[in-house]
């Protein structure tokens, strides 16, 4: 992380300081609505034409901000505890002390620009290096007088590359970014029309961009645009990876075939042949890709130590993408790549939109980096503390094996579809939800989940499939075991009542719903199996003992909820269901709680334990195996201090059942899997 001085910095804008010389700054700011975590932070109070950022200092101070750059005299004061640094162009300081930061990274650089696809291929390749080393890319489109510096003080001695895009929309503006950015390695992606207005001619466009390269080192560019080519070619100095589709380059590709939305890309380098296939197929994402390609190349890398990236190149939304969403909510999709400091971008559009709605966060491990897990972890429950979230979800082994670390309003799941098949207990209405994570979570899936259908959905109930995916996992299973399923979370509500008659026709020993009024609904309409409801409110008992429906207990609020709500009516034996947490930290009593649940279970006579129960988090994942062995033998530890002989115990859900035979216990729980969903391909094909 970049640290200094407020001295330091102010030598380096040529400023004059007022107050505090010695204050650690790492963290540079010109929106005051992007400062949450104050420590660290320097304002730059910037003067636009629609805003000043000088108006801000005054808040900023009572909300603990001590370091200010600005240009007005008027608000520099002799505070020891604060710091004004007086420059003449707020800009150009934000721009100096960029560089300062610069001038300390000895790593390779690359400088991106061009009329079009700066970003994607900033996150292409970014995506494709990132599984082999450390890098630092700008955030979304921060290529401005104000976004490059920002990009460039992000850059931390753990990266061995960073990768920079800078535009302009007139003349004379690249020779700053360059400055700052110092490209070792330049790409121009492409030439087109875009602000052309400010430019007498499309020559001169291209020379103002390629100022960004004039003390480069190497260039890569396709050689199919005349224009760009005859520009680069005054560039002596610089050795050229030029590449076409036409013969035209120093490297000239072919695009040999395209199949099922990906391509070939054959080409020579060196005298080896290379084919690299890609999932780009239409004429400008083969563009992109093979200007990301051909900067691996020029960057000195194996380009087949690469190829399996280039399979996965994703599929970018240029802003955030908002969608409205299931009951209320908005989607505010950003699901295709994470990184500590594409996360606080988001965080902060996330704040901007929520207004006074719920925020929630789902986000998945952060796979790129050199920090250790924990410190990487303490920094996402820091910025999450500091915007005030209201409930994170985290989705994968290593952000849920520091759940210690986010303390409340915080639920973790192993896999995606482990959360998918338990979102139904989260309320998202009237809620601002951000989906956040690496590509390899296909988190798309979550957006797909939540997302609000355009017109009236048709739910296909096929019975005949519903009724052999029972029949499938039932020969998994012994005699003597029970099945529960359920048959809410995957039907949303559309034909529920179609499955659960099947399932009673069928034989199944329990029924389990989200919430009580579901189980209400099937009552009225004459289903009268045993039905266990997963997530029962105080304020729906009444009714869930009127229609005798029996209720997971996962906590000890809503234990004595019901005991009170049972002693009203005199009920006696009243079946109940208690969940353990073995492992996730999620819903359910933990080791540490079994003595005291224990005997607030026994010393009442108003509730019967019908079953003990737990969820295995990972059962269709190999690799969690050891995990899943844990959580087994710790449910059976927990289970034996409150199970009486005739309670039944069940953790297998639809992928343990089939993976842990071992652990089907008395009784088995289908989800998704009764409806064809499955973790492992091969299983896919037989339900």
């Amino acid at each position: 992380m970049a640290n200094y001085t407020s001295g330091e910095i102010a030598k380096a804008v040529n400023g004059e300081i007022f107050g505090n010389k010695n204050i650690y700054l790492n963290k540079l700011a010109t929106d005051s609505r992007s400062v949450f975590n104050v420590e660290g932070v320097l304002f730059f109070a910037i003067s636009g034409q629609h805003h000043d950022g000088h108006n801000f200092i005054e808040r900023l101070i009572k909300r603990g901000v001590k370091a200010f750059v600005v240009s007005d005299k008027n608000y520099c004061t002799q505070n020891n505890d604060l710091c004004f640094i007086l420059v003449k162009d707020s800009v150009k300081a934000l721009q100096m002390c960029a560089l300062m930061h610069r001038n300390n990274f000895n790593k390779p650089v690359v400088g991106i620009t061009g009329s079009n696809g700066k970003t994607i291929v900033k996150e292409w390749l970014s995506h494709v290096l990132s599984t082999k080393i450390a890098l630092s890319k700008s955030p979304k489109s921060y290529n401005s007088q104000i976004g490059v510096p920002l990009s460039v003080w992000q850059i931390d001695k753990q990266h061995k590359l960073a990768i920079i895009e800078a535009g302009i929309s007139q003349t004379n503006e690249m020779q700053s970014l360059e400055t700052v950015i110092k490209p070792d390695i330049g790409i121009f992606t492409n030439i087109g029309n875009a602000h052309q207005k400010n430019f007498q001619t499309l020559k001169q466009k291209i020379e103002e961009k390629a100022k960004l390269f004039e003390n480069s080192k190497k260039l890569v560019y396709c050689a199919d645009y005349p224009e760009i080519t005859e520009v680069l070619s005054k560039y002596k100095s610089q050795e050229h990876f030029s590449w076409s589709l036409q013969g035209n380059g120093k490297i000239n590709f072919e695009i040999q075939t395209r199949l099922n939305s990906f391509s070939i890309l054959k080409f020579e380098f060196e005298n080896k042949q290379y084919e690299i296939q890609t999932n780009s197929y239409d004429k400008a994402s083969i563009e992109n890709a093979i200007n990301t390609l051909v900067a691996c190349l020029a960057l000195g890398f194996d380009i087949n130590d690469f190829a399996e990236a280039f399979t996965s190149l994703p599929i970018l939304n240029m802003r955030f993408e908002t969608i409205d969403g299931i009951n209320e909510s908005k989607i505010i999709n950003d699901a295709y790549s994470l990184d500590i400091n594409s996360l606080e971008i988001a965080l902060d559009n996330l704040l901007n939109q929520a207004g006074k709605h719920r925020k929630i966060v789902i986000l998945s491990d952060i796979l790129q980096s050199d920090l250790s897990s924990k410190a990487i972890y303490t920094k996402v429950a820091d910025m999450i503390k500091a915007r005030n979230i209201d409930l994170l979800i985290g989705i994968g082994e290593n952000i849920s094996s520091h759940y210690y670390l986010f303390k409340e309003n915080s639920l973790f799941y192993l896999t995606t579809n482990d959360f998918i098949e338990n979102s139904f207990k989260i309320d998202i209405h009237n809620s601002e939800i951000l989906i956040k994570g690496a590509r390899n979570f296909n988190f798309e899936k979550i957006v797909a989940h939540f997302e609000k259908q355009s017109h009236e959905t048709v739910f296909t109930i096929n019975l005949t499939a519903i009724e052999h995916n029972l029949n499938y996992f039932r020969q998994k299973v012994g005699k003597n075991v029970k099945t529960m399923v359920m048959v809410k979370a995957f039907s949303y509500g559309v034909g529920y009542y179609e499955i659960a008659s099947l399932l009673e026709y069928l034989k199944i020993d329990y029924l389990a719903v989200a919430y009580v009024d579901e189980g209400v609904d099937l009552r009225r309409k004459g289903i009268s199996l045993p039905i266990m409801v997963m997530s029962p409110s105080v304020a729906s008992l009444q009714q869930m003992i009127e229609y005798e429906l029996e209720p997971e207990i996962y906590s000890f609020d809503i234990l004595e909820a019901l005991i009170l709500e049972l002693a009203k009516s005199g009920r006696k034996q009243y079946p109940i269901h208690v969940k353990l947490d073995t492992g996730m930290h999620r819903l359910g009593f933990c080791a540490e709680n079994i003595q005291e649940l224990k005997s607030k279970l026994y010393e009442t006579d108003s509730i019967s334990v019908k079953s003990v129960m737990s969820h295995l988090a990972a059962g269709g994942i190999e690799q969690y195996d050891e995990f899943t062995h844990n959580q087994a033998e710790k449910f059976k530890e927990m289970a034996k201090e409150i199970a009486n002989p005739e309670t039944l115990l069940h953790i297998a859900n639809s992928s343990g059942i089939l993976r842990f035979p071992e652990y089907h216990f008395d009784m088995i729980r289908l989800g998704i899997g009764l409806y064809g969903f499955a973790d492992d391909n091969n299983l896919q094909h037989s339900v």
